[in-house]
């Protein structure tokens, strides 16, 4: 038996169950559905991860759509992207962060998250000196630390937002 380095999903269960460990420093890595029979029923749950430096148009550390993201206890620093620094989702997602920190992230819309179209929910994180940057035509920077567009935001808990700035 063993892990196969990858998969087709076909619209029926994979088995074994996939397991992702051993990730290292520096590496590109990212999971694909494809042929998805049932999109938007996709589940993904990232625990104590550290996302650092990581660079991309849309979410420079996750970019998720028609899926259900949790984000648990985990630290992304420095993540620039256009739109959502750290984390951007769209159509429909449903984004639930627990207990992590952004700090020092960057984009044109929402430094560290943008949800588009989604329902976010937030609790007991920190949001701190994330920037909202100016575009270099002039257009200004939106939602220093998050910005919703066309969806839900619920924040819950203990969150602490410090120093994060839209540029003007």
């Amino acid at each position: 038996e063993g892990i196969a380095s990858s998969y087709t999903y076909t619209g029926t269960a994979i088995a074994p169950v996939v397991s992702i460990e051993g990730l290292k420093q520096d590496q590109d890595y990212s999971v694909t559905y494809e042929k998805n029979l049932n999109a938007g029923e996709a589940t993904v749950t990232i625990t104590g991860t550290e996302f650092s430096t990581n660079s991309a148009t849309n979410g420079g550390a996750i970019c998720g759509s028609m899926a259900n993201i949790t984000v648990n206890n985990s630290k992304f620093t420095e993540n620039p992207a256009s739109s959502g620094g750290a984390i951007y989702v769209n159509e429909g997602t449903v984004l639930t962060v627990n207990s992590s920190e952004f700090s020092g992230n960057s984009a044109v819309l929402g430094g560290a998250i943008n949800s588009r179209e989604s329902t976010a929910e937030i609790k007991d994180s920190i949001f701190t000196s994330n920037t909202a940057k100016k575009t270099s035509s002039g257009s200004n920077g939106n939602g220093g630390a998050i910005v919703v567009t066309a969806g839900t935001l619920t924040a819950s808990g203990n969150n602490t937002f410090t120093g994060n700035t839209a540029e003007n």
